[in-house]
């Protein structure tokens, strides 16, 4: 005979086949926050870095930013500029606007000759209330490569080159002209005649109305190249100019190198005609 099987009762309920199991859900919010977090200074860093935004000092590829927030810190330039130098109001006035900057130890350095790519961006920062983003530029750049568009059409500027929007903006508004062969030259010197020319332009000066006697304030009038003088003499009407008449006749040195001194007084005097933002 088989020996009995004893049955033991299981202390269990069993679970109907209709009743739902319930399992400990985790929660995605945190994870979620984290990664939008993350989008967020992602996005924040690349706009930053093409010049949209303006929070992070000395970052990124701006030459003036498209939208400012914040409090705008301005230039220290305390080094080589003493209270008394010549051109010190205009240099102050310009430094705190952010048309021009200072170098990171602090000097201005205004006996230094400035650039026509230097040149373009001031006037484009002084003159252009809607400067063209560098993000803008640069989608648009990848999208649509229109070399006339992001470069001016230029032979020698290229697309990646820092002022290439202020050359862009400059040039379509009429501001400068290349030379003969397609080139700009950004990195040539820009003469005093030449910069008078382009302050001209950046006003809408109209050249034809002006009078050429006012050139004679220069005892070097003679020197003025003849493209120049009628814009230059526009100019001198419309109270820009270099030096100081009141002392009596001075000297332009017109095919000489702009300064950066004598180009914050140039455009100084412009914005204090009430001549800014003409585009």
């Amino acid at each position: 005979m088989s020996p009995p099987v004893h049955s033991h009762p299981v202390n269990k309920t069993p679970t109907p086949a209709n009743e739902p199991i319930h399992r400990k859900r985790r929660s995605g919010l945190g994870a979620s926050l984290v990664l939008l977090l993350l989008l967020l200074v992602a996005l924040g860093t690349v706009l930053e870095y093409f010049g949209v935004i303006n929070l992070i000092a000395g970052f990124g590829r701006r030459g003036r930013p498209y939208i400012h927030l914040g409090t705008w810190q301005a230039a220290e330039l305390t080094a080589d500029v003493p209270e008394d130098f010549w051109a010190s109001d205009s240099i102050e006035a310009l430094a705190e606007q952010g048309i021009i900057r200072g170098f990171p130890n602090g000097e201005f350095r205004p006996s230094q000759p400035v650039t026509r790519a230097e040149f373009a961006t001031m006037l484009d920062t002084a003159f252009n209330s809607s400067p063209t983003p560098e993000f803008a530029r640069s989608v648009w750049a990848f999208l649509s490569p229109d070399e006339e568009q992001l470069t001016g059409g230029f032979s020698d500027v290229s697309s990646d080159y820092w002022a290439a929007s202020a050359i862009a903006d400059t040039t379509q508004a009429g501001f400068f002209s290349g030379f003969p062969n397609g080139e700009f030259r950004p990195e040539q010197p820009i003469s005093k005649a030449a910069s008078l020319v382009a302050i001209a332009n950046a006003l809408d000066l109209d050249p034809a109305t002006a009078m050429r006697d006012s050139l004679w304030y220069y005892q070097d009038a003679a020197e003025i190249p003849e493209y120049a003088k009628e814009d230059v003499a526009a100019a001198i009407e419309a109270g820009v100019y270099l030096g100081d008449f009141s002392v009596g006749s001075i000297q332009l040195q017109p095919n000489q190198p702009l300064t950066r001194a004598e180009a914050a007084v140039l455009i100084h005097r412009a914005l204090e005609q009430g001549l800014g933002n003409s585009f």
